[in-house]
């Protein structure tokens, strides 16, 4: 005999269960000469499941969002049994796909049950979409009544295929965290590890000045921060540093009113190159004699003269202590340069007095998620000590519940790949995040050989850039960052077909405030340094008088604050 499937509830839930069914004679039909059924009401039973019916839900039908159903029933005697389950399936390609979503609905005296059922997409169908993208799939739900005469499939529904939202992404791992501190720093220099691809050289306030500009601009974008942090720590001190990450540049962006906050948390969770590295920056921004040399973590006695020289700068109390009073100093020349990185520009002022007003997703505003979401594997890794502002257009924000600051969520909407495609924002004043900006200048610094207007040709890789030298002297142009070496040439006699070339290679250049750094700069401009390396020597201070002659600088050879702004100003870097 043929059998047939059938979705029973009994003493093992629900499942299916293969029955016989008799063959029809070929002279049967539906009805006998007497009009009367030739089928016979089982007494047994005591509902008729009717019709099943999709309805949507408060978004309407949408992946991975509840809907409804609905289940109409017949009452063929009284009963009190008015539970039904439903079973949810999805087909793709003619695959039938069980979700194992079982859901109950209670019967009303009317004859309708309703109850939700989660839209979402089994294994099968999440790999087929990668190879057919624009497919369609069908979802479907059985009805089963432990007493009625026969379980209920639903009509389809039909649902188009997955479309992903989009985060935009402004990432402040390019003004890094150091290991174990929520300290948010002014730029990426006196690095602890190597850098990535990603961690340009930039400035912690332009992270600040991008997600102000890119607020003003999207209005209706909802903002909000995540916090994290890299494995090598216990998972609760984790969530706790990843939070206090995320307030740190929370508060930074608020402004002034935050200022106690920001200072407490930089007093609570810092290390002594931290102390180091602000006084550093304040040294180079404020030309003041605050720079206590190399930031080696030590804080000793030019460290603590250091202190000294910052706190009678901006009239604090004269001691070696760097305290929360400290700490609010620098935020102060924090919101300074921002506000002149901001100054001069209409569109960048109203994004800075807009900072009041920015559109929120969640209450509260940063959220630690910990290690919960790595980037790497590593155990310590500045690429997982970061914080990301992300952006949400209005109805994509996926309504994620983290009233206390913390993430625990292993399924969290927001980092699940079928949910959002992540597009990572340019930070104002960088290059994109594969890609680098070659300088050269040919001439213009030095008076021995000027050369402007002729015709220049840039060969990196595979990439040819030509023009003419403009008067200023400087050629710029963006180029993808793997590649390592390239040669430039410049026509000098215009009459000539011959080109004069120079080969080149492609390094990270030291920092500003370290020798090597000064050395190199200084070579490239033209002022004759001697060897490049970290000695301080007769011809060394022979070029460094040469630079301050000719910016009309104080000339005593000595390459102090003054001269290394002046440097960095002049070489772009």
């Amino acid at each position: 005999m043929p059998t047939e499937k059938k979705w029973v509830v009994d003493e093992k839930g629900f499942h299916a269960v293969n029955v016989h069914t008799a063959e029809k004679s070929s002279s049967s039909s539906g009805n006998n000469d007497t009009g009367a059924s030739s089928q016979t009401q089982d007494d047994t039973k005591e509902v008729r499941l009717i019709k099943g019916t999709w309805l949507p839900g408060d978004d309407g039908f949408v992946f991975n969002k509840k809907c409804k159903v609905q289940v109409k029933l017949e009452y063929l005697k009284e009963t009190s049994r008015k539970k039904l389950q439903l079973q949810t399936f999805v087909e793709f390609e003619g695959e039938e796909e069980d979700l194992k979503q079982t859901v109950d609905a209670f019967a009303n005296d009317k004859g309708v049950a309703e109850a939700e059922i989660m839209l979402y997409f089994g294994e099968k169908y999440a790999k087929a979409l990668e190879e057919n993208p624009g497919a369609t799939c069908k979802y479907k739900f059985i009805a089963v009544h432990p007493k009625g005469t026969k379980e209920l499939a639903s009509e389809l529904l039909e649902m188009p295929h997955i479309q992903k939202g989009t985060i935009n992404i402004l990432e402040v791992e390019d003004a890094l965290f150091r290991h174990d501190s929520a300290v948010f720093l002014p730029d990426s220099n006196y690095r602890d590890e190597s850098g990535t691809d990603q961690q340009e050289n930039i400035s912690g306030i332009n992270v600040i000045k991008s997600l102000l500009n890119r607020a003003f601009k999207f209005k209706d974008q909802k903002i909000f921060i995540a916090g994290h942090t890299d494995k090598s720590g216990p998972d609760d001190y984790n969530f706790k540093l990843s939070k206090m990450r995320a307030d740190s540049f929370l508060f930074l962006v608020l402004g002034s009113n935050s200022k106690e906050e920001w200072a407490a948390i930089a007093n609570e969770k810092n290390v002594e190159k931290d102390i180091q590295h602000v006084l550093k920056w304040a040294a180079h921004y404020k030309s003041w004699n605050c720079d206590p040399g190399k930031v080696d973590g030590i804080i000793g006695q030019n460290t603590k003269a250091a202190i000294i020289s910052f706190h009678y700068e901006l009239n604090l109390s004269v001691d070696d202590s760097f305290n929360k009073a400290s700490w609010e100093a620098i935020y102060d020349l924090y919101q300074e340069k921002l506000s002149e990185t901001m100054k001069g520009s209409s569109e960048e002022e109203q994004a800075l007095s807009n900072r009041k007003s920015l559109n929120w997703a969640h209450e509260p505003e940063a959220v630690g998620f910990g290690e919960m979401w790595p980037k790497t594997s590593k155990m310590k890794s500045q690429t997982d000590r970061r914080v990301e502002v992300l952006f949400f257009d209005e109805n994509e924000w996926p309504g994620i519940d983290c009233t206390n600051g913390i993430c625990k969520d292993e399924k969290c909407k927001i980092y699940l790949e079928e949910e959002f495609e992540r597009n990572y924002i340019k930070i104002d004043g960088t290059a994109s995040l594969n890609s680098t900006t070659l300088k050269f200048t040919v001439g213009a610094i030095t008076p021995i050989a000027v050369i402007t207007n002729k015709k220049y040709k840039l060969e990196v890789g595979n990439d040819i850039f030509e023009g003419v030298i403009p008067d200023t002297s400087l050629i710029e142009h963006t180029i993808e960052n793997d590649l390592d070496k390239g040669r430039l040439y410049i026509k000098l006699d215009d009459s000539s077909d011959e080109w004069n070339y120079w080969d080149f290679e492609i390094k990270t250049i030291d920092p500003i405030d370290v020798l090597l750094g000064i050395k190199t700069r200084l070579t490239n401009l033209g002022f004759n340094v001697g060897k490049i390396d970290d000695e301080m020597n007769t011809l060394t201070a022979n070029g460094v008088c040469c630079f301050q002659e000719y910016f009309n600088l104080k000339i005593d050879g000595n390459p102090g604050p003054v001269t290394q702004n002046k440097l960095k100003e002049v070489y772009g870097c």
